[in-house]
């Protein structure tokens, strides 16, 4: 899945779950809440590019490798990110 948002005071859900890998790019402007939930059997996968002052919630959970990017190119955002599995768990930075 591949989103791209340009607006502001959005609030965007995205929920993949059941069997199967999950893939996310994600492309945000300004002001906007954001919740992922990647749950269930499969590799989890997503990369967030932000731009100013966002509320970011992230939850990947479930077997499979998870793995994250997170994007900043600008003012202060929240991110909560948690990730649970019994197999790899990465995640990354990049301003």
């Amino acid at each position: 899945m591949s989103v791209i948002i340009a607006g502001n005071s959005n609030a965007v859900d995205v929920d993949q779950t059941e069997t199967g890998n999950k893939k996310l790019w994600l492309d945000i402007d300004s002001s906007n809440n954001v919740a992922v939930d990647q749950k269930g059997t499969g590799n989890h996968f997503l990369d967030i590019t932000l731009t100013d002052s966002h509320s970011v919630d992230v939850t990947q959970d479930g077997s499979g490798d998870h793995n994250a990017t997170i994007n900043l190119s600008g003012n202060t955002s929240t991110i909560n990110l948690t990730q649970d599995s019994s197999t790899s768990q990465n995640y990354s930075k990049k301003y």
